[in-house]
């Protein structure tokens, strides 16, 4: 599985990691997110990343991922832009390794079915 996420000006790759054993399934690998350097700070990768986690939450998948300093985005920038997201350090040495757990919805659409129950029954 390779999924290609863009918009105006990012692009971020999700995959299957081909390095674990086949018998774990539900878990995700973020590659790669881009921004153009003059749309950085704008939005558009977040707008990515929000449409990774939803998709992932969906099918309830676990997301992984390795964030790779560059430039003048260091490590510990990385970090907390991606704990935004729901993603927490799992591993920082010999590579600093992230994760994040699915999400559910039930908690989101209890409240919305309540509302909707109410509605119908006048």
């Amino acid at each position: 599985m390779h999924k290609h996420y863009s918009n105006e000006h990012s692009s971020a790759e999700v995959v299957i990691n081909p390095d674990l054993p086949a018998s774990v399934s539900g878990v995700l690998e973020v590659v790669r997110v881009w921004t153009d350097p003059e749309a950085r700070k704008q939005g558009f990768a977040t707008e990515l990343m929000k449409s990774i986690t939803e998709d992932a939450d969906l099918d309830g998948c676990v997301l992984m991922l390795q964030p790779k300093p560059f430039g003048r985005v260091g490590l510990e920038d990385l970090a907390s832009w991606y704990e935004k997201f729901g993603f927490m350090v799992i591993q920082r040495a010999p590579v600093v390794l992230m994760a994040r757990m699915p999400h559910t919805y039930e908690a989101k659409l209890s409240p919305i079915a309540g509302a909707v129950s109410e509605l119908t029954r006048g």
